[in-house]
This record gives C-alpha cells, structure tokens and sequence, in this order.
C-alpha cells in the first residue's frame, strides 16, 4: 500500500515495483488501494497500466467500468481493456451492450473480438443483452467489421458456453489453473462404435501452478501406434530442471496403416485467418485430439484424447469414461 501511496517515489522504468504492488493488493482485495489501482489503468508506463487493468478485472467493481472504459481509448490498451471488461462479468456488461451497440469506437470492435478469441474461455454463456447489441449494432455490408460481428452470432448459435464454470484454460501446450485444481487426461479407442481399450495419462498435482502438457504426436511404426502423454512443470524447482511426469503408449495397428487427424484442439479457424487457439478447461471432459488409424481408405480404430479439470471437492480424481463419452459423432463435427 505504501508503494501506491508513493507512486512517484518507487517508479523506476520497469514499473516492477508498481506492478507487485497492484498485483499483492489486487489478490487481497484491499480496498484502501482501490483508487491508487484505478489511477494507474491510465499511468505513463505500458506494463503498469496492464497491471492495473488486470488487477480491475479481478476485483470487478462497478466503479472501475467507466475508468477501464477511459484507458481503452488508447489503442495499444484496447483489447486489454476490451478482455477485462468482459472478464468483470455483470458490472461491466450494461456498458459493454452500449458500446458494442453504439459501434463507433475502437473499444467496440476490440470488444466483439475478444469475445472471438476468448469464446472458450468466457465466464459463462453469452447474455442476451450483449446478442441484442450485437444485433443492433451490426455494421453494413462490405464494412471490414460486418464478419466479426455476424461471426460473434454464429459462434452463440452453434457453439453455446457451456454452463459449467471455467476452471482453467488451455493455449497451446501450456495449462493456466483459475484455482487448485488437477488435470486428469488420458485416452481410448473406438472400434466398430465400441471401445476398443483406455489408459491413463499423469494426473498433475492439485495446485495453480502453471504447466506445460505434452502430448507426442502418435505415429505408426511397424505394427503398432507409439505416442507419449503427460505434463511438465513450467518454472524451476529448487533451482532444478522439472522432471517431466510422461508415460508412453503403444497401440496394436495394422502394419503401414497412416494416421489422419480429425481434430486438434488448438486449432480452430477464426474470421481473420488466424486460429483461436484458446481452450476453456471446466469439470466435464473434453475432446483434445482425435484421429483415425486408416489403411486402404477403412478405419482401423479411433483415437481419443480427453481431459479435464478437478477441484479438490470433485468426487472423482482418476480417469474414468465418462456415461457419455465423446467421439461417437462424425468426426468432421470436431472440425471447428
């Protein structure tokens, strides 16, 4: 608190004394600091106002919207502050369906396309005040931003939050926890619509820390499939490389059979070409990989790959099959 009392005084070029500060104060919900926080959304230094655009989404008071709403008309802040804002949840969504309606800022179009990158991992599903301003503010056609817009309807038609809470999420390989939870993963095979086998993957420890999965692409040598799944720890441990905890598996399949992957959880086509490649992890099992062992144009088997999350309140903390189990449809609906 002394810090923010005394900005000036501990401001260096880094801002590093700044934003351990905001960080500390933001987790423990200080609310002397509350003012000092909202000043610094606007402060000279980049990473600083970062610190305290994050630190007001996490506390999500309704008096810092019109603050956060001030420092996205910078334009390097905008999708920063555009994330936030969506993060805060109910405070912040009457002022998100206005400008988002009113579409006349870059914090409008910043906004609907957080809310593209960040489908999955949104706080829950998409409210309908914020369809409606979509639907009011839709920009003519042949407007650069008509695609974002209908796109943002598409995704709350065919692709609906699911209603479980996100724990985590997933981006790329790397494992971001909201709260102590563990990741249980692992895998099975289908034949003729029935499962063939299932193993295990290392379950991580119940915690936040941040971790690296690592899932080896299978591939077929000889008569069998041959791939690796686990995870790493992302930061040293007693000044010691992590030990990753990984187990290798092996699949009988016919001999020169070729794998056709199916689907890959970070790899989902957005409006601009580029991939969303950000996974919302909650307590239900999910698809992250699938493929088919094929030769001479039949399916062998299929291979999947499912994970989720558990808190430490979750009755169940091993890999068991799900009652419905994922990867009974065509697999071209995994195509996103």
């Amino acid at each position: 608190r002394k810090v923010l009392d005394n900005a000036d005084a501990y401001r260096d070029k880094s801002g590093c004394h700044l934003i351990a500060a905001i960080k500390v104060l933001a987790y423990i919900g200080d609310e002397a600091s509350l003012g000092n926080i909202a000043r610094l959304a606007l402060d000279e230094n980049y990473y600083v106002r970062r610190a305290a655009v994050d630190a007001m989404a996490h506390l999500a008071r309704r008096e810092h919207v019109a603050v956060l709403i001030e420092a996205g008309r910078e334009g390097s802040m905008s999708g920063h502050v555009a994330w936030a804002l969506i993060r805060m949840g109910d405070v912040a969504r009457p002022a998100i369906a206005e400008i988002v309606e009113a579409n006349n800022s870059n914090l409008a179009y910043s906004l609907v396309r957080q809310y593209i990158n960040q489908w999955d991992e949104l706080p829950g599903p998409l409210d309908e005040r914020i369809v409606r301003a979509v639907c009011a503010g839709m920009p003519k056609r042949g407007d650069p931003y008509d695609a974002y817009y209908g796109y943002v309807l598409d995704l709350a038609r065919e692709r609906p939050i699911k209603s479980a809470p996100a724990l985590g999420r997933l981006q790329y390989d790397e494992l971001v926890r909201y709260k102590p939870c563990r990741l249980i993963h692992g895998w099975y095979t289908v034949v003729d619509g029935e499962i063939d086998r299932h193993r295990t993957a290392p379950a991580t420890d119940l915690s936040t820390d941040q971790l690296y999965v690592t899932v080896f692409k299978p591939q077929p040598m000889g008569d069998a499939l041959r791939f690796t799944a686990g995870w790493t720890a992302r930061r040293l441990k007693d000044g010691r490389k992590p030990i990753p905890a990984q187990r290798s598996f092996e699949i009988p399949v016919p001999r020169n059979s070729n794998l056709h992957v199916d689907h890959v959880y970070y790899k989902r086509e957005v409006p601009t070409g580029s991939h969303s490649n950000v996974v919302r992890m909650t307590k239900d099992y999910q698809i992250l990989r699938q493929g088919r062992v094929v030769k001479n144009g039949a399916t062998h088997l299929t291979l999947v790959y499912i994970g989720r999350l558990a808190e430490e309140t979750d009755g169940e903390q091993s890999f068991v099959l799900p009652g419905q189990l994922p990867g009974y449809r065509t697999t071209p609906e995994f195509r996103r």
